[in-house]
């Protein structure tokens, strides 16, 4: 019997995303970075993202994903890029506007915009007291083997 949970849990654990070669190979700089915000607009960034730390502030983290659709016009021209998005996120963890940072082509901007806004995040505690913050989130898309995949940030 419990040799059959094993498998059982074993089974929940590579099927929900938990242990993907992405996720163990993706660089620092796939990550989610956290910002505080200040007066609720994502001009008024801190120089430098949030660094957890066990005693006053506890990060972020995303509770619900949603992956952007390849666009299919860039799926058939063959692109692939990257688009970084800024999402300003409420105090409770749910997103109140997205901007594009950066993006290599148009196309993918509006799906990434549609798929930021879906998102939802646990709260920015700072000394126990939940804060809007900014995340900025790193989306890659590439072709391989002729799938579209879509790289999103943990």
């Amino acid at each position: 019997m419990k040799v059959t949970y094993a498998y059982i849990l074993l089974y929940l654990v590579v099927f929900s995303g938990c242990a993907t070669t992405y996720k163990a190979i993706q660089p620092r700089s796939e990550r989610i970075e956290y910002f505080q915000s200040y007066q609720g607009s994502l001009n008024t960034l801190t120089d430098r993202p949030l660094v957890a730390d066990s005693v006053h502030i506890v990060l972020p983290t995303p509770v619900v994903k949603d992956t952007p659709i390849y666009p299919d016009m860039a799926f058939r021209s063959g692109a692939e890029g990257t688009a970084v998005v800024q999402v300003l996120v409420d105090s409770m963890g749910i997103p109140i506007k997205c901007i594009i940072y950066s993006s290599d082509a148009e196309i993918y901007k509006e799906c990434i915009l549609i798929s930021a806004s879906r998102w939802r995040f646990t709260s920015l505690m700072i000394d126990g007291t939940p804060h809007p913050f900014i995340a900025r989130m790193k989306f890659r898309f590439y072709i391989v083997n002729g799938s579209p995949i879509v790289m999103v940030p943990f």
